[in-house]
């Protein structure tokens, strides 16, 4: 018995970020903790094609295939290589699993019939029941947690049971970290996980849903000295020590949460591993006390997504937070020295314009890296709320993999607003994604500083220099977006649309180009020395 899982090829690569999958980790670990002989196949992190990876299963005696799917980018990938190997080898049994197949299974299945099964929800245990019943040649198709087409219908089994106690788990293997080590260290950052779940009902999120009604906790945590367990063995083994926690909750909202992430710094700062991470988590999660603590125990960065300046729209998405949290918060982690990412729907459905320049005048005054969330627009994904909304009141455009609303309900300048800015301040995108990997290099040396104060030298102008360029470059876009907000509310008809657009588009082309100077010069001197104050002084 031989399995293979794989993270297929992604259909867009324009933003990647190099980590190996937790999904295929975990299920790896345990599978090999059972005795069976499993490889993973990282063809995103290895940026092979659909045909490399079939040609890679049909030569590796494989019995049973297991595909990851984070996100619809990965999907029509995947779907290609089960045609193939289905085509030449059609005894091999090839599950998927992940968001985008636990909520869109029944359209899958209708356009890839060949697909053997689907794991719906947590994917550990329905995965070892698979790979045993497949070596023993039992009755698969009884296994809970699996969808599968049995020649005439769908057949969906319950879900299985959420694990509650996760310390069970063995750690996630780590088969690329050596080869992310050796090939692209300046990129890596190494992905882990504290808990998994979410007690939140926000109707455009699917987390709270992919973890079902079932007998007990749907917010689970490791304890503290599992976590802390693993993070040493990464720090030592593989000599990683930048880390990125995918919890959607990363501290809780009870006191006992809190008191459990002191305890976790503590544990860290004991343990003395000299590591930086970063952490999602929600506004009404975080006060000064517990994030100061982390921080001396090594947070640099807390991502919020705050999703709405109105609070007309954060009540009705269900955020169930207010707008003095999140801006107490962002003053509040801004206070402390860390980086704050926040993220904000400028485009939902029923989005007003008012909404939006609230948005943009609320965020942009924080002087934080907004460039993508002025033109993000709501994805629709299967298994929400508002997708089902949307379904429901004919406003769902169905272009599968991918979902998208089609019309603003409220007021159709909305959709001239996007069309004119989604076209003029695309370029900031690469912008944005540079200044992330300018930050990222900052704190990397920084703590290389820290770790190595004889070879690594960067003044206290440095985070300085960074930040107001962000600053100034975030102080542009805004203006650029209220420019075309101008335009739209004078006029009403679409005629000019286009030509501004393109205006827009032509000036943003060139600042971006100035930018992307101005930050590639800063990356380069961070790649060798560290920067000197009075060579960017004028940055």
């Amino acid at each position: 018995m031989r399995v293979l899982l794989i993270r297929p090829p992604r259909e867009f690569n324009s933003y990647k970020i190099y980590s190996e999958s937790l999904a295929l980790g975990y299920i790896a670990s345990v599978l090999r903790a059972d005795e069976i002989e499993t490889d993973i196949l990282d063809a995103f992190i290895e940026d092979l094609s659909v045909e490399k990876v079939v040609e890679k299963i049909l030569t590796g005696r494989y019995s049973l295939i297991g595909l990851t799917i984070p996100d619809p980018t990965y999907l029509l990938p995947a779907i290609d290589i089960v045609k193939k190997v289905k085509k030449e080898a059609p005894n091999i049994h090839i599950t998927m699993g992940g968001y985008t197949p636990t909520f869109d299974y029944k359209k899958i299945f209708s356009i890839v019939p060949e697909l053997d099964s689907i794991s719906r929800f947590e994917g550990e245990i329905i995965m070892l029941n698979l790979a045993k019943a497949i070596e023993k040649k039992n009755n698969w198709q009884e296994i809970n947690g699996l969808v599968y087409f049995n020649g005439k219908n769908l057949v969906v089994n319950p879900p299985m049971l959420l694990i509650e106690n996760l310390d069970k788990l063995p750690f996630p293997s780590r088969d690329y970290l050596n080869y992310l080590k050796k090939s692209i260290p300046e990129k890596t950052i190494v992905y882990i996980q504290r808990g998994r779940g979410c007690y939140g009902k926000c109707t455009y999120c699917g987390v709270p849903k992919f973890y079902p009604d079932t007998k007990g906790k749907r917010l689970r945590f490791r304890t503290n000295d599992n976590l802390v367990s693993e993070l040493e063995e990464i720090a030592i083994k593989y000599n990683f020590r930048e880390f990125f926690f995918v919890d959607d909750v990363f501290i809780g909202p009870a006191k006992a949460h809190k008191k459990m992430a002191l305890d976790l710094a503590n544990k860290i700062s004991n343990r003395r591993l000299n590591i930086i991470f970063s952490i999602s988590e929600r506004v009404d999660n975080l006060d000064k006390e517990v994030i100061c603590r982390l921080k001396e125990s090594g947070l640099v960065q807390v991502f919020i997504g705050a999703e709405s300046a109105s609070q007309r729209v954060l009540n009705r998405i269900k955020k169930g937070i207010k707008i003095k949290q999140i801006e107490d918060t962002i003053v509040m982690l801004s206070e402390a020295g860390l980086d704050i990412e926040v993220s904000f729907i400028n485009f939902l459905p029923d989005n007003t314009l008012e909404d939006i320049e609230k948005n943009v005048n609320f965020f942009s005054k924080f002087g934080l890296d907004i460039l993508r969330s002025l033109i993000n627009r709501l994805k629709p994904y299967p298994g929400t709320e508002i997708y089902k909304i949307l379904k429901k009141n004919d406003n769902l455009i169905d272009e599968f993999p991918y979902y998208k609303y089609n019309r603003n309900t409220v007021d159709e300048r909305v959709d001239r607003l996007y069309n004119i800015v989604s076209l003029g301040l695309s370029t900031y995108n690469i912008v944005s994604y540079k200044l992330k990997e300018l930050k990222r290099l900052l704190r990397k040396k920084l703590l290389e500083s820290k770790l190595n104060p004889n070879i690594y030298r960067i003044n206290n102008e440095t985070r300085n220099i960074i930040y107001n360029l962000q600053c100034k470059i975030t102080k542009e876009a805004s203006s650029i977006f209220r420019e075309a907000l101008i335009f739209v509310k004078n006029h009403n008809s679409s005629l000019n649309d286009v030509n501004f657009a393109r205006e827009l588009y032509n000036f943003v082309y060139k600042q971006s180009k100035v930018w992307l100077e101005r930050i590639l010069f800063l990356l380069e001197i961070l790649k060798k020395t560290g920067i000197q104050y009075e060579i960017c002084q004028n940055c």
